[in-house]
């Protein structure tokens, strides 16, 4: 799963490898990485290299620690924008205005990309999305749905 480090600085080159891992599938939610040791003798590089990828990635919703060092792929995925970005309008005190601002910006131009990929399935569950989306009455429901909805357009 993972190879050597070479050349590259470790920190970076440790991050590509779990994304890639993780973007291929090889690593999927709720998957347990290997432990800092392993992945550090297989990597090529130090336990504190790893340690400090990892807590990078626990920062940005990506692997969750568990009491006892054990590291899984975090079973929430959709967290991995929006932990980062949250942390970073606390850290600048932004206000709701510019979170609103940023959002609306990016929903956007979420929407034409979708729009210009968009298959004729991919309308169609938009469709119904939209219209379960109408009729649903629990709030509950109405923000499950409207999640659904923008991870479809996503």
């Amino acid at each position: 799963m993972f190879t050597k480090i070479t050349e590259e600085r470790a920190f970076d080159g440790i991050l590509v490898q779990i994304i890639e891992n993780i973007r291929r599938g090889e690593l999927k939610p709720g998957d347990t990485l290997p432990a800092e040791r392993v992945m550090a003798e297989s990597l090529g590089v130090s336990r504190p290299a790893v340690r400090e990828v990892l807590r990078a990635l626990e920062l940005m919703g990506i692997v969750t620690t568990v009491r006892g060092g054990a590291n899984y792929i975090t079973e929430n995925m959709d967290q991995w924008l929006s932990a980062p970005l949250a942390l970073l309008f606390q850290l600048n005190n932004s206000h709701v205005q510019q979170v609103q601002e940023l959002r609306s910006a990016l929903e956007q131009e979420a929407a034409l990309l979708a729009a210009g990929n968009c298959t004729e399935k991919d309308a169609l569950d938009l469709r119904s999305i939209l219209a379960q989306l109408e009729s649903a009455e629990d709030e509950k429901a109405r923000a499950g749905l409207d999640k659904e909805l923008h991870t479809k357009i996503g």
